[in-house]
């Protein structure tokens, strides 16, 4: 169903109505975690608490097994008894990496002992023993929710089919065309440099993963099969690999974004040779951007696959570089 907004055509489907609403779902949900997190830890009053029970839970996961503590705890509030299994105010439990890292987590929570919790009262049955909050969940479902909200919301807004039947001019006929060269280089020499450092930096960070791997098998497994792996050092001998890790990935985002700019000066060259009128551009119109980029290449003319390229670079140079950011905040 086609509806206008102000003049501007909306593309609605129960399909994509369905997407938004849980996409914001998801966004909603992680921010309102984390206010419900800080809300609860700025009411909370202290009340004496007995564990009734503790251990640490073993979950598989694709990235290898995550170890989650678990700690049962019973006290009174209100005139009645609750009972609670949450060590802080989230929904989200936090895992580990090994056992003993988990176990340490809990060490000062043993059967039978009488510690501190904590009660929101307007939540009184939802106990917790430490105040702090816990981001990494929050920020996932966060960033999902409302990236994904995003995407699909932009998706319904625009015409339904940028990025073809673009009818260009021979370059001949234009004067001028811009960005005959690029930091003084020819821009064909910095199209192949880009992509020879992308794909070199690919290359270079699988070998170093590779050496990685290797090295801290060279180091020595742990006697005790659930205790900490050995920390490695990026000065060590076995840490050089992944500090090559590092810089392979250094290299790839460079090159991503070199590649970008690259690839945007010949969108402009490109647009330069559209016949009037010129259609509204992508990278100032996002709904127009984020069609293009969910279009098959077979469907777009030369036109649409350049400004297609063009977005994903950035896209994936913008993603590489902030997954540091996302696991250091979530750290």
């Amino acid at each position: 169903m086609q509806i206008t907004v102000r003049e501007t055509q909306v593309a609605l489907s129960w399909l994509r109505v369905v997407l938004v609403i849980a996409a914001v779902g998801l966004a909603a949900f992680g921010g309102y975690d984390y206010l419900q997190q800080t809300g609860a830890i700025d009411d909370a009053v202290s009340v004496e608490a007995t564990v009734t029970d503790a251990g640490v839970e073993q979950v598989d996961t694709r990235r290898g097994p995550e170890y989650d503590p678990e700690v049962e705890f019973r006290y009174e509030y209100g005139g009645e008894t609750h009972t609670s299994d949450r060590l802080n105010p989230s929904s989200f439990d936090r895992s580990y990496e090994t056992r003993s890292a988990a176990e340490s987590a809990i060490a000062g929570y043993q059967p039978g002992s009488v510690v501190t919790a904590y009660v929101d009262p307007d939540a009184p049955g939802t106990g917790f023993l430490e105040r702090e909050t816990t981001l990494r969940g929050p920020i996932l479902f966060f960033s999902i929710g409302g990236i994904a909200a995003l995407v699909f919301g932009l998706d319904a807004v625009g015409a339904r089919k940028p990025g073809r039947d673009t009818e260009l001019r021979d370059e001949t006929a234009v004067d001028g065309l811009p960005h005959e060269r690029l930091l003084g280089l020819d821009r064909d020499r910095v199209h192949r440099l880009s992509v020879r450092l992308v794909w070199g930096a690919v290359a270079f960070g699988v070998a170093a993963i590779v050496l990685t791997v290797v090295a801290a098998a060279a180091v020595g497994e742990p006697s005790d099969a659930e205790s900490s792996p050995p920390e490695i050092g990026l000065t060590d001998p076995a840490g050089i690999p992944l500090l090559g890790v590092a810089l392979a990935w250094l290299g790839v985002v460079c090159g991503l974004v070199a590649y970008g700019v690259w690839s945007f000066t010949e969108y402009r060259r490109l647009r330069a040779r559209i016949r009037a009128p010129k259609p509204p551009n992508p990278f100032r119109h996002p709904s127009r951007l984020v069609t293009i980029l969910g279009t098959g290449g077979d469907d777009l003319d030369e036109y649409g696959r350049r400004v297609k390229s063009t977005g994903f670079a950035f896209v994936f140079a913008a993603f590489l570089a902030g997954v540091p950011v996302v696991l250091f905040a979530t750290a």
